[in-house]
C-alpha cells in the first residue's frame, strides 16, 4: 500500500535529487487527477459551511428544529456578511421546516476584538433575528474540499449591563444533496455523521509559529462547546458587539495530524506547537484506530484495525496504512455530504448568576 499523500518528515523537497524532485511531481499530478475526479464525482464542489446563530436568551433550547426561548433576552448572536438565499428556501429540519430566516438588520460603528482584545472603529451592519441566522462561510478557492479551511466569525451583542460569559455550542452537521423539491435534510448516515466530526477540525486560535491551538472537541452529545468570557472578570458593555472567531479546517493528509511543517507541508502545527493541544490531538489520533467505530479512518470492507503507536517517527509502513484509510474516509464524506451545516446554541450567565 502505498501513502500518496506523505512526504517522509526527514525529507524536504528542497532535499530531493533532480530524479526525486520529478518523482515527487509526476505523483502530485496523479494526486491533482485522482482528487478531481473526487471532486467532481461527489459534487464537492457545492459543499459549503453554513452557520445559523441562534438569537440567545438565558437559554436556548432546540426542539424538533424549533426554537423555544426561556427568560429575559441576555444578549444577541449576530453575523455580518453576505446571506445565503439559496439555502434559506432549501434548508429544511426532520420536519420540513426552513431552518434559516432573514431576520433584522442593526448597525454599529464599533466592535470589539475578543481574540486581539481590542476595540476596532468600523461601521458595520450586523445580521441579527429573533429565530435564527445564517451565511456562507466557503474557503478561499470556493469548495470546501479536504485541504480546505477557513474561520467562522460571530458577533455577541449584550443587552444588559452585567453579562459576564456565554457558553456556545457547536455542532457539525452533514446534509444530502437537493432532492426533487429542492429541499435538502440532514443526513441518517451514522458513519458520514461519525467521520465529519474528526475531518472538520475546530480551533479557537492560530498563528504562525504554533499552527493551531485550542482545539474543540465535541463531548459526548457531538457538540464543541467554549466559553466566551469578558475581559478582567468584568462584564461585557452593553450594546458593544464583541466579535468571536473559531478557525476550521479539513486537514488534506493524513500526516497533517502529526508532523509540525505548516508553512510547507500543510501541517496543523507550525515549529513551536502548543504542547497542549499537540499531545491532546496525538493522543485522539491514538484512539482512532479502531475501525468500526472510528471517526478518522474509514473501514471500507475488511481490513484490519490499525495497529503501533502514531507519533512522529512512526515508519512508513504504518504511516501509508494511516494516510489510506484517511483517504477512503475523505472520500465517503465527499461521495455521501451535499453541506456541511454548523448550527450553534448558547447561554449566558451574568455577575447576579
Amino acid at each position: 500500500m502505498t501513502d500518496k499523500k506523505k512526504q517522509p518528515e526527514s525529507r524536504r523537497t528542497e532535499d530531493l535529487s533532480p530524479a526525486e524532485l520529478r518523482a515527487q511531481i509526476e505523483e502530485d499530478k496523479k494526486k491533482v487527477s485522482r482528487s478531481t475526479v473526487f471532486l467532481f464525482a461527489a459534487l464537492i464542489a457545492i459543499i459549503v459551511i453554513c452557520i445559523a446563530w441562534f438569537v440567545a436568551n438565558t437559554r436556548v433550547n432546540v426542539t424538533t428544529g424549533a426554537i423555544s426561548a426561556q427568560d429575559s433576552t441576555l444578549f444577541e448572536l449576530a453575523s455580518v456578511g453576505s446571506r445565503t438565499e439559496a439555502e434559506s428556501g432549501h434548508l429544511v429540519d426532520a420536519n420540513k421546516k426552513n431552518l434559516l430566516t432573514v431576520g433584522n438588520e442593526e448597525n454599529y460603528k464599533t466592535y470589539y476584538d475578543m481574540q486581539t482584545q481590542t476595540e476596532v472603529t468600523k461601521e458595520q451592519t450586523y445580521h441579527v433575528g429573533t429565530a435564527d441566522l445564517a451565511w456562507y462561510l466557503q474557503s478561499a478557492n470556493g469548495v470546501v474540499s479536504p485541504g480546505a479551511s477557513g474561520k467562522l466569525e460571530f458577533y455577541i451583542i449584550p443587552k444588559v449591563k452585567n453579562l459576564k460569559n456565554v457558553t456556545v455550542k457547536l455542532n457539525v452537521a452533514a446534509y444530502g444533496k437537493a432532492n426533487n423539491n429542492g429541499t435538502i435534510e440532514e443526513t441518517n448516515d451514522e458513519a458520514l455523521k461519525r467521520l465529519i466530526k474528526g475531518h472538520i477540525l475546530l480551533f479557537q486560535n492560530l498563528d504562525d509559529q504554533k499552527g493551531y491551538s485550542n482545539w474543540l472537541t465535541p463531548a459526548d452529545d457531538g457538540k464543541y462547546t467554549f466559553t466566551v468570557s469578558a475581559a478582567n472578570s468584568k462584564a461585557f458593555t452593553q450594546n458593544v458587539p464583541y466579535k468571536v472567531t473559531v478557525y476550521w479546517i479539513w486537514p488534506k493528509y493524513f500526516r497533517n495530524y502529526i508532523y509540525t511543517q505548516k508553512s510547507t507541508q500543510e501541517d496543523l502545527f507550525g515549529n513551536s506547537p502548543d504542547k497542549p493541544t499537540y499531545d491532546k490531538l496525538l493522543a485522539y489520533v491514538n484512539n482512532q484506530r479502531t475501525l468500526t467505530s472510528s471517526t478518522l479512518f474509514y473501514k471500507a470492507g475488511n481490513e484490519p484495525n490499525i495497529t503501533g503507536d502514531i507519533n512522529n517517527s512512526m515508519d512508513d509502513t504504518l504511516l501509508s496504512t494511516c494516510s489510506q484509510y484517511y483517504d477512503d474516509a475523505d472520500e465517503y464524506i465527499g461521495t455521501k455530504a451535499g453541506y456541511l451545516y454548523v448550527r450553534a446554541e448558547a447561554e449566558g450567565a451574568t455577575s447576579n448568576g
